[in-house]
């Protein structure tokens, strides 16, 4: 299992977890300016480790309101700021119903319309788009399993510590 390290926003609503070459940024709470700048402050360090580029799971918690047009605005600018780095996005939206059905929707019309530099997929389930982002990266034994990425991504969201941790705040 790699190293992991776990990050947060100022706001305490963003949890973001550097799983070898794989980001993953867990939406807790409604995104902000700020804390999608604290989560792209934390991207660019990974970058800075990897220079051939990353893959990041975005996960949106059940029942979290659509981005303001501010934001999406200010999302639009740090994709874009982060598009030559990237190697492949996976957009987790969690929960059942009609609200999680028109996010997924809203978001795999957009990539569609933006032909974003990368590959993206759009679900509702973390371990099926850890399975889709470990495959579209090809094999590297370095990186683990998906069930040990995805264990330590619950933990940390959780707040308690995966068994390899650098935690910073």
């Amino acid at each position: 299992m790699p190293a992991v390290t776990i990050e947060r926003s100022t706001d305490e609503t963003v949890v973001v977890m550097f799983w070898h070459d794989i980001l993953a940024v867990w939406m807790k709470g409604p995104p902000t300016i700020a804390n999608q700048r604290d989560a792209e402050r934390i991207a660019s360090k990974l970058l800075e480790q990897w220079t051939r580029g990353i893959a990041m799971m975005v996960v949106i918690g059940v029942g979290l309101p659509l981005p303001s047009a501010e934001v999406k605005r200010e999302l639009d600018a740090i994709y874009r700021r982060l598009a030559p780095n990237l190697r492949a996005l996976s957009y987790v939206v969690l929960g059942s119903g009609f609200h999680p059905t028109m996010v997924r929707s809203h978001l795999i019309a957009s990539n569609w319309v933006m032909r974003r530099p990368y590959a993206t997929s759009t679900t509702g389930d973390v371990k099926k788009g850890a399975t889709w982002l470990f495959y579209t990266l090809g094999e590297d034994a370095e990186r683990g399993s998906v069930d040990q990425f995805t264990q330590a991504l619950a933990a940390a969201v959780r707040g308690e510590a995966p068994t390899t941790l650098r935690t910073r705040s």
